[in-house]
This record gives structure tokens, sequence and C-alpha cells, in this order.
């Protein structure tokens, strides 16, 4: 490693969202950030829901705008559920922001809502929704992949009373063609076809050409999927069909991947 110690950080400016905010991910455009802000479900919720673009044009940074997220019917809620869209993943693409909304019952911490994803028109400040389909829950990161996005999804997750988790429902890897449509859903799912297996979450990702690696948030692997076409297929995954996933830690034992970073290859 280049930074057998890690990287020392100097801070040089910064800037409050203000308490219960929660900021969680950033995309850049020209000389602005958006920053999304998740809330706090254990606080204030409503300190949530928004995006804020930060301005970087004087060197200073300073927020210069704030951008309501849909919610109330508008975020679909299931029967007998109030949701809340906490936003997470944003990503520049086509001159459109998109974000992820976990779109979660903020009593239960569990989806509450279908999957969905925020579209942005940033000069316009308009936002619609796209309704990510049936096999996602939960979407949580966001990224292109050429001229089309990826999204996964961390599914609904169920726990005994030990907090011991038993299953993970509509985990998957989601493609929007060029025209925001969805076009293909990979399940991240243990597969009949090789017996039992840690139960697999999808978390966030990092693509590399028309490759996208994705961390598991529960079982320490990480997911291969290429895009061809408009089809998502897995090269290295829980598929009889695939190689298996690549193990995160294999010198240190077991271990959760919280993201993927991809690095040039100098580093």
């Amino acid at each position: 490693s280049h930074y057998p110690d890690g990287i020392p950080l100097t801070d040089i400016a910064s800037v409050s969202f203000g308490a219960n905010t929660n900021p969680f991910a950033m995309a850049w455009t020209g000389n602005d950030l958006w920053v999304t802000l998740y809330g706090n479900l254990l606080g204030d919720p409503s300190a949530g829901g928004r995006v804020v673009r930060v301005s970087l044009a004087n060197n200073e940074p300073t927020v210069v705008d704030t951008i309501e997220l849909p919610s109330g019917a508008a975020l679909k809620p299931f029967s007998g559920n109030t949701t809340l869209s906490t936003p997470t993943g944003i990503a520049s693409h086509h001159g459109k922001l998109y974000v992820a909304l976990n779109n979660l019952n903020p009593v239960t911490y569990s989806p509450g809502g279908p999957g969905l994803l925020a579209r942005i028109d940033p000069t316009s400040r308009a936002v619609d929704l796209i309704d990510l389909g049936e096999g996602c829950l939960n979407p949580s990161s966001v990224a292109p992949v050429g001229e089309q996005l990826l999204v996964s999804c961390g599914g609904k997750a169920t726990y005994d009373s030990d907090f011991k988790l038993l299953s993970v429902e509509r985990s998957a890897l989601v493609l929007l063609d060029a025209q925001d449509r969805v076009v293909s859903t990979a399940p991240i799912q243990c597969s009949p076809g090789i017996g039992s297996c840690p139960i697999p979450a999808a978390g966030r990702f990092a693509v590399v050409g028309n490759r996208s690696y994705l961390g598991d948030t529960n079982g320490g692997r990480i997911f291969v999927h290429e895009v061809v076409g408009s089809t998502l297929v897995e090269r290295r995954g829980l598929l009889d069909t695939s190689e298996p996933a690549i193990a995160a830690c294999p010198a240190s034992g077991f271990s959760l991947v919280s993201d993927v970073v991809a690095l040039d290859k100098q580093y």
C-alpha cells in the first residue's frame, strides 16, 4: 500500500446543515455539490427528506438551495404504513439528479412502500418518482453504467427477538435504460441450485466499465454483475451459473461490506 498508516486529512472548510439532518451522500455537478439529507428516525425525522445544493463557486461551501422530496401518498405506502422518503444515494446522469429513496416506515424502520427513485431537474427543481418494480425494496445506491443507470436495493430484513437475521426479501440490482425504464432486475439471494448460504443483502457498489462490484452488507462478499445490452448478468455471486462471490476480507475472516470503491491501478 502507498499509505500503510492511512491518509492524513486537513479540514479546510465545512458547512452545517443543522441538527438531525444526517447528510448521507453527494453528487458533484459543475461548481455545486448536491447532498441528500436522510433525517434522524430516532430523533427528528422531519429534518431529512431533502436534497441540498451547496455552491463551491467562491471556494467557500455555501448552502444555496433546498429541494423537498415527495412525501405522504406520493410515496405509495403499503396498507397500514406511513413512510418517509429517507434519501440515501445520489447520482448525476443525463443532466438530472437521481436519488435512491429507502421509503421506510419510521416506526418499524422497515420498508413501508415500494422501491423508488426520485428524479430531479436541477434547473426547474421539478421532482418526479420512478418505481423500481416488484423485485426491489429499500433502494440505497445509484450510479450510471454508460447510458444506463444501476440501483441497488437492500430489501426487507426480518429479525428474531435476539436480532438474528432470519430473511431478506426483494434485495436486488435494478437496471434502467436511457429512458429511465426498468429493463432488468437481478435478485440477490441464495440459489436453490447451490443449497443454503449466508443470507445476502445488497449494499453499495462500484462501477468499472460495464461491470458492477456490489457489497454484501450481511454475508461479507462482493458480487460481480455485467451489463450486457439491457440485461444484468451475474458473473460472480450465488447463482449456480456464475463463479463464486469474492470474499471481502479472507485474511481477516468474516467481515460485513459497507461500501466498495474502485481506485486507479496506481493505488
